[in-house]
């Protein structure tokens, strides 16, 4: 019995923090009719944690906001972060390679809207 009580708790645990209470779907155009969703973004509760879904793969993230911005770090490196997806207020959004020698400049840029459901 003890073991069932452990067993649920565990799935209660693991699904709630796995509910994301922000989803944000982006496009390559602002003036597109949204059906061409290259990436969606989502924030988990607790706001520390969310993923990063693009061509039908999902990459776990560090979710953060700094300043004004939303920002997704994931795919960690042996002492940084592999890259970044940047989402300003107005929905302009950013995609960064760390993994390039030198300074970092946004290698994707693309418009996003939160989704509302």
């Amino acid at each position: 019995m003890k073991s069932i009580a452990v067993f649920t708790s565990l799935i209660l645990s693991v699904s709630v923090y796995a509910k994301p209470v922000e989803m944000w779907e982006c496009q390559q155009h602002s003036f597109s009719d949204w059906r061409n969703i290259l990436v969606v973004a989502t924030v988990e509760e607790g706001r520390q944690k969310g993923s990063i879904e693009v061509a039908g793969i999902s990459h776990a993230a560090t979710f953060s906001i700094q300043g004004f911005d939303r920002r997704w770090d994931f795919g960690q490196q042996p002492r940084s972060v592999g890259y970044s997806f940047v989402i300003q207020p107005d929905g302009s959004a950013m995609y960064y390679d760390f993994r390039l020698q030198g300074q970092t400049k946004p290698s994707n840029f693309m418009f996003c809207r939160k989704r509302l459901d």
